[in-house]
């Protein structure tokens, strides 16, 4: 039998569920690529350029080190957004200019090899290997999984780290000091307020030994784990280790809904598919098409240029040797469609009306707001600013205007109009309206016909929200709303909007009593409710998430909730986690889809702040 491999790493996942660890490291199953681990391994990249510099911020030749060089933001098949290298660089200046990274000698990214037992060998890497201590960078979207001072003392990677810091103070033989430095420095990738933080702990060289021998237990287990041959000869994992870290990816199999060898087709099938582009992606794209049909638009109105003739007044063209002027050319306007259904084959550019063809303008990003427009001799004659102009016949069938019946005539006297000056008639369309018949009288407005209308619906105002029974119902919320649980939004600290409650005030049998404040929500995962709970009291998980997803994306001003990023989203889920599980209150929230990621992101913020969770 091949000697154990083993690391920090896998011997986390192993504590953390067995099953996952045989999948992951003995039966070594495919799984998706995660593009946080790609941000999270190029911040690391430019401590280390920074960390691995001397006290002038030069190399080893003396030349100046550029944490940034050329391709610094590529990570395998992956490349940072320009917001996500925008914040990596925002993150790091901060880490300098607070003293978290500090250049204080040691060994940048010193790398472990050490045998733990016969036939088990320990590898590793240490970000920053320091005189006093070791350090570790972590990046994460939330201060909320940051680990706090008495987690970090019993985290078992900076303990097998800091042993390899022992281990080599003893070879040199020098003073191993009481207390052993312990640090993290929490990078967090919010784009809205990132932040550096660092925490530190202190442990005596005693609970870093007894870490090591508790390791070395555990590497012995999983020798024997390798030889297991079928995935339920291990015992389920403790309540809430399947949504960790984002949720596992080997749940499907676990749960039975697809075996080992579906598992790999499907994820075979997955990496061979045509990957789709990036929501920054899809905007680029179509930047770069706008600007395209600009310039084409531009080089099209140029080849058309002429000079440019004024026609604020119909003028009579005047005979030249006997000849008449030349009329202006009847040619395609710049914002028509030579292949429109509605005007090419009658009045190009123009509807039965005389007005703009709505159908060309939709195809086109031409403004037609400082287009002239006038009517002479049954012809429409337009110009525009740049001094491209033409004519359009009015056939027979197609008249230059039609008047609207409810227009009275107006009433003109005839010698006034004998002694007016011609009008200028810029900007408008000329119509010879009929005059109506003196005992025309407008149609009035058709009342409805309902005679029984609906009686206004009974609302619980115990309820946070209203019950929608279609999922894909936007969810709106009225204007005058501007506090939510007695916040002003614009007051809060979080980037996004949260779902809001009413703000009608409530009878005092229904108002919340003084003193402890209500238990939260309770989570069913994957199980029905029994029966005795009200139907009222029921939400499902895609309700919650389109009503938080909805109000995320006006605030955002995007279409929709899936147009931000993924990373975006999810961490505002987690930001908001607290609001969102108060506003669902007491009431049962069930999960009928827990594979949607986005569900799953959901599920995991509120699981801290539930009364009870229910899972199969």
């Amino acid at each position: 039998m091949k000697d154990l491999w083993t690391s920090a790493s896998q011997l986390e996942t192993h504590g953390l569920c067995s099953r996952k660890w045989w999948f992951n490291y003995v039966k070594r199953l495919p799984t998706l690529p995660k593009t946080h681990f790609a941000f999270g391994t190029i911040l690391h990249e430019v401590c280390e350029r920074y960390l691995k510099a001397d006290y002038l911020g030069c190399d080893e030749s003396g030349n100046p080190v550029d944490l940034y060089p050329e391709g610094w933001q590529l990570k395998d098949d992956y490349e940072l957004t320009p917001v996500e290298q925008s914040l990596v660089k925002s993150l790091v200046d901060r880490a300098i200019e607070e003293g978290i990274l500090v250049r204080q000698g040691g060994e940048v990214e010193a790398e472990i090899k050490r045998k733990m037992a016969d036939g088990i060998m320990y590898v590793g890497k240490i970000d920053h290997l320091c005189p006093d201590g070791i350090e570790d960078h972590k990046t994460t979207k939330s201060t909320r999984w940051a680990l706090s001072p008495q987690a970090l003392a019993k985290n078992k990677q900076v303990l097998l780290y800091a042993r390899e810091w022992l281990e080599r103070k003893r070879e040199a033989g020098e003073s191993i000091p009481e207390k052993v430095r312990l640090q993290h420095n929490v990078f967090i990738k919010d784009p809205e307020a990132p932040q550096v933080r660092k925490t530190v702990a202190y442990v005596e060289p005693s609970d870093i030994d007894n870490a090591w021998n508790n390791a070395i237990d555990q590497a012995k287990q999983m020798v024997l784990d390798r030889q297991v041959e079928n995935w339920t000869e291990f015992s389920d994992p403790e309540a809430g280790a399947c949504m960790k870290y984002g949720g596992c990816e080997f749940r499907s199999i676990c749960g039975r809904r697809e075996s080992m060898e579906r598992y790999v087709s499907r994820l075979e099938s997955v990496k061979n598919r045509t990957p789709q582009p990036s929501f920054f992606e899809k905007v680029q794209s179509r930047q770069a098409h706008s600007n395209e049909n600009q310039m084409a638009l531009k080089k099209r109105i140029a080849e058309r240029a002429r000079p440019f003739v004024q026609i604020n007044t119909p003028v009579e063209p005047e005979d030249v040797d006997g000849e008449s002027a030349e009329e202006p050319s009847q040619q395609l306007p710049p914002w028509a469609s030579a292949g429109c259904v509605v005007c090419s084959k009658t009045t190009p550019g123009f509807n039965s009306s005389g007005k703009f063809c709505r159908a060309c303008l939709s195809k086109t990003d031409f403004d037609v707001s400082e287009v002239e427009v006038v009517t002479v001799d049954n012809q429409l004659r337009w110009a525009t600013p740049l001094g491209v102009r033409g004519t359009v016949k009015l056939v027979d069938e197609v008249k230059a205007a039609k008047p609207s019946i409810f227009e009275k005539p107006t009433v003109v006297d005839e010698a006034s109009v004998e002694d007016e000056a011609p009008q200028s008639v810029v900007g408008t369309i000329v119509h010879d309206m009929p005059p109506l018949p003196p005992d025309y009288k407008p149609r009035k407005k058709r009342k409805s016909r309902a005679k029984n209308p609906l009686p206004e619906p009974d609302v619980d105002p115990n309820l946070d929200f209203e019950e929608n029974d279609d999922d894909d119902e936007p969810f709106e919320v009225p204007e005058d709303e501007t506090d939510f649980n007695g916040v002003d939004i614009g007051d809060m600290d979080f980037s996004v909007n949260v779902i809001k409650r009413s703000s009608r005030k409530l009878p005092k049998t229904h108002r919340k009593p003084a003193g402890r404040p209500p238990a939260g929500p309770k989570l069913l995962i994957g199980v029905m409710p029994v029966k005795g709970i009200p139907p009222t009291r029921i939400q499902l998980a895609q309700t919650v998430l389109q009503k938080f997803g909805d109000m995320l994306a006006k605030h955002k001003n995007v279409p929709s909730y899936y147009s931000l990023p993924a990373y975006e989203r999810r961490s505002a889920l987690a930001m908001q986690a607290a609001v969102i599980a108060d506003a669902i209150g007491t009431d049962y929230v069930m999960v009928t889809n827990p594979d949607n990621p986005d569900i799953e992101s959901l599920v995991s913020a509120l699981i801290p702040f539930c009364q009870l969770v229910f899972s199969r």
